[in-house]
């Protein structure tokens, strides 16, 4: 009878686990669906995992041609960014699979590479001439802040000279309009709209109507130029921004919706870009590495015209919570237990299966594209023990007479590590983990009280605070911290409803914990107010934050009265 028991609700964990993977992940139709041919140009980077022009580790020929073969028949043409490291063969292949170019040239501080760039893309136009359609000098070096506009404007004069291609360069809306004397020695305006990196972001379902709005804007100030969109895309993977909520049918239904609404209004456009660029996600995090219509393994992301599966593994992640779930139900079987409290463990069991696989299938999905794989295993690691552990717990309080169960402040359990268990000690790490995350989320460098400070500093001061401190390109963590939030409530409402109620122990010395306690709080709040209570990432991780803040916050308790 036990075991009937047992596997019945093994079988109902297991139901709720296939739920859990299946309805997220169900094949999701497009609102619209661009049906008019081949996009018209994509950024082209051939870089593969392990490849970076950070490491100066190139693409080689063969690698080259068969993304540009690839390419064939999906766009008419491609965008490149540089003229040297490998992609000088571009033009050439391009040609050879009926593909246009867009050629850029790199500008930054080192003079010596721009003149080498220049020099370059002079003699590319000229030799592949019914290739090459257009020339870009410099691409978002502005945003940078690497050069003036007077120092561009004289590397663009320097190429117009030379060629017979029209020349442009190419940054976000904002900086033309900030340096509207650059449009004077361009032959058109190369500008870029991306509304999930806006400064305010902008959903896929509104997006539409602002780069309408935007390309008006950039139109009106410069009349007469022909306006090109150097970029335009949404990114697949990473964490959200407000609501602008990276995935892969958000980018299908951005990219299918931009399609047709530049046909509607004839805009002459680049896509980027056509391949994930893991070397991306040392700079821009998750979703720097993840705007491509092709994943880094040459593999589609999604069929244009839809339906979408938005995780394509669950499948893989559904089995190994499944298999986690029925080998700590069967462990569980050598402590008899009352009917009752069998069935709970089963279902507990399935639960931190799920959420363990959560942990594994997103933590590494963060971390892949950086190729190191130490942070992953070590956050799942982390809470593979202290799953193990609450499991553990949970048998043998069931197994014994009912008594309350002690749930300890930070303070305590790793102030007096000697005489507290592992599993309070875990806690106490995740807790200082999660402020430490929570803080480095909130505090931003474009935050208000900080504006008028950093107006003092250089430009490109500016933008690399920005890169090093905002919070901006940091996943929420929420797959590191499943179960301790989650798994951690989860056994003691199973303990409280057999009678084993959980009994708070303050610090005797609570001003440590305090302190913790109003960091993460702060925090929160803080975190929600910048990212406008807009960012359902944020808010999720907020409530998380806030069911560990309640740890420190047991230092607050006033210590009953001595009779």
């Amino acid at each position: 009878m036990r075991l009937l028991v047992i596997a019945l609700a093994a079988l109902v964990g297991i139901a709720a686990n296939v739920a859990f993977w299946y309805l997220p992940n169900r094949p999701a139709d497009l609102s619209h669906v661009w049906t008019g041919g081949p996009l018209k140009s994509a950024s082209f980077a051939p870089f593969r995992r392990g490849q970076s022009p950070l490491t100066q580790t190139f693409a080689t020929p063969a690698e080259i041609e068969g993304d540009l073969a690839a390419l064939q028949g999906k766009v008419a043409g491609v965008r490149t960014y540089t003229a040297r490291e490998g992609l000088e063969l571009v033009p050439k292949v391009a040609a050879k699979y009926g593909l246009t170019v867009m050629q850029g040239a790199w500008l930054g501080r080192d003079r010596t590479i721009n003149e080498a760039e220049v020099a370059a893309v002079i003699h590319l136009a000229n030799t592949y001439p019914d290739t090459i359609k257009r020339i870009i000098v410099g691409n978002e070096v502005l945003l940078r802040g690497e050069l003036t506009s007077a120092e561009i404007e004289a590397q663009i004069r320097k190429v117009k000279q030379a060629v017979k291609q029209p020349v442009s360069y190419a940054d976000v809306w904002e900086f033309w309009l900030r340096h509207p004397e650059l449009a004077a020695e361009v032959d058109y305006i190369t500008v870029h709209f991306l509304p999930y990196w806006e400064d305010d972001p902008v959903g896929v379902a509104h997006s539409m109507e602002h780069i309408v709005a935007i390309h008006d804007i950039v139109a009106k100030a410069f009349p007469g130029k022909q306006i090109v969109i150097g970029e335009v895309g949404w990114p697949s993977a990473g964490r959200s921004r407000e609501d602008a909520v990276p995935g892969r049918w958000m980018e299908a239904e951005f990219l299918n919706e931009f399609a047709l609404l530049a046909a509607q209004r004839g805009l002459d456009y680049n896509i980027v870009e056509a391949f994930d660029q893991p070397w991306k996600s040392a700079h821009e995090g998750t979703m720097g590495a993840n705007w491509g219509l092709v994943d880094a393994n040459r593999q589609a992301k999604f069929p244009l015209a839809g339906p979408i599966v938005e995780n394509p593994n669950w499948q893989l992640a559904l089995g190994g919570a499944v298999i986690l779930g029925l080998l700590a139900t069967l462990w569980s079987l050598r402590t008899p237990l009352p009917l009752a409290a069998s069935a709970a463990v089963a279902l507990f069991a399935q639960g931190l299966g799920a959420m363990l696989a959560v942990s594994a299938q997103f933590g590494l999905a963060t971390w892949y594209d950086r190729d190191w794989y130490a942070a992953p295993a070590l956050q799942f690691g982390l809470q593979a023990i202290l799953a193990a552990l609450l499991l553990r717990e949970l048998v043998a309080r069931l197994a014994k007479p009912a008594e309350p169960v002690p749930v300890l402040s930070p303070v305590v359990a790793l102030g007096e590590w000697k005489i507290t268990t592992w599993r309070d000690r875990l806690l106490g790490i995740f807790v200082l983990l999660a402020t430490y995350e929570t803080l480095w989320l909130a505090l931003r460098v474009d935050l208000p009280f900080l504006r008028a400070p950093l107006q003092e500093v250089p430009g490109k001061v500016v933008y690399w605070l920005h890169w090093m401190f905002n919070g901006r390109y940091r996943d929420f963590p929420i797959p590191e911290f499943v179960v301790p939030v989650a798994g951690f409530g989860m056994m003691l409402l199973i303990l409280a409803l057999f009678g084993r109620k959980p009994r708070a122990v303050s610090a005797e010395a609570p001003a440590s914990d305090r302190v913790l306690a109003a960091l993460l709080i702060l925090g929160v709040v803080l975190l929600q107010w910048v990212e406008r209570f807009q960012n359902r990432e944020a808010m999720y991780w907020g409530v998380m934050a806030l069911l560990l803040a309640v740890l420190p916050a047991l230092s607050l308790r006033r210590p009953a009265k001595q009779s």
